[in-house]
């Protein structure tokens, strides 16, 4: 007993994985578990389960750290596992198949979280050769993330020019782009917002592109200069001008702001009280700030 409660913690989690892992090589675990349990909780809610107001540069930092040991620590399991799971055969819209792309995938996500070129190379060819969505957009989503920004251009446009004509797709594309954890999100949207395919009259993208950002960490719609807040503040007040409830739903996004540091805190303050200020504020928007600010 006094052996398990001392033991490295991130040790016993690295050893669970494999298990895990092991079980999917040898057969002994359903693959719709494993893909569950391979995956690392949101940082979202490691924030609920921590003492307030919350570090959230702790949080991203501490579980970045840990897919990081994971992804190094389990190479070759991720290298292997993926290799028996990608699906082969023919697409089918069954349970079995879904579940194997799901563990292939969570498998390539680790594997790129340590990518060297060769793995770099299999998540091009994946993206490239995929003869469906889910297997497209998570190798895009892992190139878009990678520290190869040539080759996430080259993806993100190809899968535009496949994809233009479909919105449903489109925003699945803005979404992954908006909320990119990695700096410089900010430059990002303002670049998104220029899109030619960008509409913000249009809802389902108002909540893909805008919603994206507002999950995209600490160095972009957190930044602890303010700057994302403000950003954001901005989109909300231009929605608020032609459509007042979706407007009052995206400030909702600022609903947990009194668990945050004081410097954040005292930035969203701000920012609600510049909604509460501005011109022609719609009643639905208004009634959402007051209340937050309350």
């Amino acid at each position: 007993l006094s052996a398990f409660v001392y033991t490295d913690p991130v040790a016993r989690l690295v050893t669970a994985f494999k298990a895990v892992l092991d079980g999917v090589l040898n057969g002994s675990v359903d693959l719709s578990l494993a893909a569950e349990a391979l995956l690392l909780p949101s940082e979202g809610y490691l924030a609920q389960l921590l003492p307030k107001p919350t570090n959230m540069e702790a949080v991203q930092f501490a579980r970045k750290a840990l897919r990081t040991t994971l992804a190094t620590k389990l190479a070759s399991e991720w290298e292997r596992v993926q290799s028996v799971t990608t699906v082969t055969e023919a697409y089918a819209p069954t349970a079995a198949q879904a579940a194997k792309r799901a563990v292939a995938n969570i498998c390539l996500g680790y594997m790129m979280d340590n990518a060297d070129e060769w793995t770099l190379k299999g998540c091009e060819r994946q993206f490239y050769k995929a003869t469906n969505m889910t297997d497209a957009m998570a190798a895009l989503g892992n190139l878009a993330a990678s520290d190869e920004p040539a080759k996430a251009q080259a993806a993100l446009d190809a899968f535009y020019v496949k994809w233009q004509k479909e919105p449903l797709v489109l925003d699945m594309w803005f979404s992954m782009q908006a909320g990119a954890r990695k700096p410089g999100g900010l430059a990002r949207m303002q670049a998104l917002m220029a899109h030619p395919a960008v509409d913000m009259k249009r809802p389902n993208t108002v909540r893909a592109v805008i919603g994206g950002f507002t999950g995209s960490g600490v160095h972009n719609f957190h930044n602890v200069d303010g700057t994302g807040y403000a950003w954001f503040t901005d989109r909300v007040l231009e929605v608020d001008a032609f459509n007042p409830q979706i407007a009052a739903r995206m400030v909702g996004v600022f609903g947990d702001w009194k668990t945050y540091d004081a410097n954040r805190q005292a930035l969203i303050k701000a920012q609600l009280e510049r909604i509460m200020a501005a011109p022609k504020l719609s009643k639905d928007l208004s009634e959402m700030a007051s209340t937050l600010l309350a």
